[in-house]
């Protein structure tokens, strides 16, 4: 299950991108690519700490230490919501200046859908890393076909979304899908942790 875990997880954040590009002007993939790239920092932090505490989540589990291994996610996914909410906060206060100067006034378009990507992968921080601990505690399958089943509400979105409102249509289904991944796999995954 992991290689296609993986695998549904690079379709996933993908889909959008390549259905923006069947369905709109190539401007709008240029825009929404600036958006994407720029968002994936609100979960930078959250992805080192999974490299990190993936181990640690797979040993405490093993050992039976749910005391500790619910120690260890908590404070995961304080640190990774306190690290969103900064990054979250100041695209939505300096989005439109940090894309002018890092892409020139070109690429303006990419602030709104910036903010809402932003918003959505700020929704997976504040769940913790519910993917991590739950592939290292054996929930291997649940994860895969939560990943499966956001994955093709993503596709839906994003095809009534996008030829109405493009880039940020695109940017409004991404932030769903990925919100509804992490709040559904929080809830076996804390039951879990009891």
């Amino acid at each position: 299950p992991f290689i296609m875990i993986s695998g549904a997880m690079i379709l996933n954040s993908r889909v959008d991108v390549v259905m923006l590009g069947v369905m709109s002007e190539e401007q709008a993939v240029g825009i929404y690519g600036v958006a994407v790239q720029g968002a994936l920092l609100v979960t930078l932090l959250a992805q080192i700490q999974m490299t990190a505490f993936r181990p640690r989540f797979a040993l405490h589990f093993a050992r039976g230490e749910i005391d500790e291994l619910r120690r260890v996610f908590r404070l995961c996914q304080i640190v990774g919501t306190i690290a969103a909410v900064g990054c979250v906060a100041g695209f939505a206060i300096f989005g439109a200046q940090l894309i002018d100067l890092v892409f020139g006034p070109t690429f303006a378009a990419a602030y709104w859908p910036l903010v809402i990507v932003s918003v959505g992968y700020f929704g997976n921080a504040l769940f913790g890393p519910v993917g991590a601990l739950a592939q290292m505690i054996g929930q291997e399958k649940l994860t895969l076909s939560i990943l499966l089943a956001t994955g093709i509400g993503n596709i839906i979105l994003n095809a009534v979304l996008i030829p109405a409102y493009g880039a940020v249509g695109a940017a409004i289904a991404t932030a769903i899908a990925a919100t509804l991944f992490h709040m559904l796999l929080s809830f076996p995954t804390r039951r879990a942790l009891r």
